[in-house]
């Protein structure tokens, strides 16, 4: 995922949507778009609530590289 888009969806809710502005990473592929300021949407479509151990979810979000809006 491309830093910055985690912090700009904090508060989002189901069914909303929502323009972002960023710009690109130096190591972004490919190498021509490297450092252009964009504009995204970005949208919720499902939140999960998991219910397991603190260990468990930590693995897990770390392994799936999921997104918590805490």
């Amino acid at each position: 995922m491309i830093a910055g888009v985690r912090e700009k969806m904090v508060g989002m809710k189901v069914g909303e949507s929502r323009q972002i502005q960023l710009t690109l990473p130096d190591d972004f592929e490919p190498a021509p778009l490297r450092g252009v300021d964009v504009t995204c949407t970005v949208g919720v479509t499902e939140l999960f609530e998991y219910d397991l151990p603190e260990v468990m979810l930590h693995c897990i979000l770390h392994l799936f590289d999921v997104i918590m809006l805490v």
